[in-house]
């Protein structure tokens, strides 16, 4: 066995057991394959600080924009302080969008930018052997005091990876209903909001259906106790000839799992009967759809395809065949207007008409992050972004306060919706997740009622309550 390699996963400030930190599942299993010892450290249950590094060849960080770089940092700095040999690596979304400003960061030595897994092989054995990265593609390094970009590296095949290694994984710290897994990189769309356009650059690369239903048979074996299995796919319905055979496949071996996976509304509007009736009987229960706008000007500004009337008639389409619709709204984009606003309040609204069982996940607040043309957009209009990694550590998702386009009125506005859209449309109270739920509840079923109220009279001005709830659900971290 060959020396140590320790991933990270950064702790976020809601702790969820039933998210398994499966970013770095890829790695690890290539890691394994060159026969290291890899070790897995989620610190959102585990104190990293007990580690000894004395035998680490390099500690791995993965890092998406927001809180979750904030939590890296910290464990950087920990590292640095316990063996200032041992190499730190960041990747993940946030690291390959802005390489060259997170490696410049003096925490970090190393950043793979985009798929990780050959370039993790190379960049082991070279660390491992003392050797120069130069020539490692797909890596950028520190070298004499200079930042170093080595060339990208060519798509992966996905479908030449182990299986993920779920052994590495401390299965105690999880209470797992759903399992979440990956079977495809990338959208051929181009959403503004969306990183896929610089990440994927708008390539679409997938296992093959034989592949997906082995993965999903051994995520069940592993953890016999999840309900559920969760595609994190960027667009699992690209190919629907893959998702028929993906179903053929689930059905034919008796798989008896049940599935959710995220879906474009012009894809369901067009979906003929068979692909219903497969879905249905391989045990898939229902689409995550991104709404995004009940205003067609604001859809054609954002590059949706698709208009108002696609969302409704999707959701029409899934009560039809008994099919859960959740379907998710963002505001906030620049040139939107308060009339775009409530246009999207109406959509919401006629959906629940043409399906009184459809969801609405909540309406979010835009978060210009890099690599995107909103972002670009954003910085037209006025967006700082943050210019250092520390900073980008500190961007909160769905946060009015980081956008200076915005007015007073129409700030106040996006503030109460966001709450009160969590309130009115989620399954699960944020409440829920506080150790005074309990001491909570009765302001929460207030809080309900006022949101009911405020969403039928359209009425969200002098919102004091809402004012007081994002107080404090700012100051428990939950934004």
């Amino acid at each position: 066995m060959k020396k140590e390699i320790l991933l990270f996963q950064p702790e976020v400030p809601v702790k969820n057991p039933n998210y398994l930190p499966y970013s770095l599942l890829p790695v690890a299993g290539v890691l394994e394959e060159e026969g290291y010892k890899v070790g897995i450290v989620d610190t959102r249950f585990e104190d990293y600080r007990k580690l000894n590094l004395d035998d680490v060849i390099f500690c791995g960080i993965t890092s998406l924009t927001g809180l979750q770089i904030h939590y890296g940092l910290k464990i950087s700095q920990w590292i640095r302080s316990a063996n200032p040999s041992t190499k730190i690596v960041w990747g993940g979304i946030h690291s390959s969008l802005l390489p060259l400003q997170t490696c410049a960061h003096p925490m970090v030595d190393v950043v793979v930018k985009g798929e990780g897994e050959e370039t993790i092989r190379e960049l082991a054995h070279a660390l491992e052997d003392g050797k120069s990265l130069e020539g490692v593609r797909g890596a950028i390094y520190k070298e004499d005091g200079h930042v170093k970009d080595n060339p990208d590296r060519p798509w992966v095949d996905m479908n030449q990876y182990p299986l993920p290694p779920y052994h590495l994984l401390k299965r105690d710290q999880y209470f797992l209903d759903t399992i979440n897994i990956n079977t495809s990189r990338g959208c051929p769309y181009q959403c503004t909001f969306c990183f896929n356009r610089s990440w994927n650059k708008k390539s679409y690369r997938y296992q093959d259906p034989q592949k997906v239903v082995e993965q999903i048979k051994y995520a069940k074996e592993w953890f016999p106790q999840a309900e559920l299995i969760g595609f994190t796919d960027d667009n699992f319905f690209v190919k629907h000839e893959r998702v028929k055979e993906i179903c053929r496949g689930l059905i034919s071996d008796g798989v008896g799992v049940r599935w959710t996976a995220m879906c474009r509304a012009n894809y369901i509007v067009n979906f003929d009967e068979e692909m219903f009736v497969l879905l249905k009987r391989s045990g898939f229960k229902g689409f995550g759809i991104g709404g995004e706008s009940g205003s067609l000007r604001v859809l054609k500004h954002i590059k949706k395809g698709i208009t108002p009337e696609m969302i409704v008639e999707a959701v029409r389409r899934c009560g039809e065949h008994g099919l859960v619709s959740n379907v998710s709204f963002m505001v906030g984009f620049p040139t939107e207007t308060i009339e775009d606003v409530h246009r999207t309040l109406d959509i919401i609204d006629e959906m629940r008409r043409a399906n009184p069982k459809a969801k609405t996940n909540g309406i979010f607040v835009l978060t210009p992050y890099p690599g995107t043309e909103a972002f670009d957009e954003a910085v037209v209009h006025g967006f700082k972004p943050p210019q250092t990694l520390d900073g980008w550590g500190l961007n909160f998702f769905s946060d009015p306060n980081q956008n200076p386009w915005y007015t007073e009125e129409y700030r106040e506005l996006l503030e109460v919706l966001r709450g009160l859209s969590w309130i009115i449309f989620s399954e699960y109270s944020r409440f829920h997740l506080s150790p005074r739920y309990f001491l909570m509840t009765p302001l929460k079923f207030l809080l309900k009622a006022s949101a009911h109220i405020r969403w039928r009279l359209r009425y969200f001005n002098h919102a004091y309550e809402w004012k007081a709830y994002n107080w404090y659900v700012r100051r428990r971290g939950h934004l």
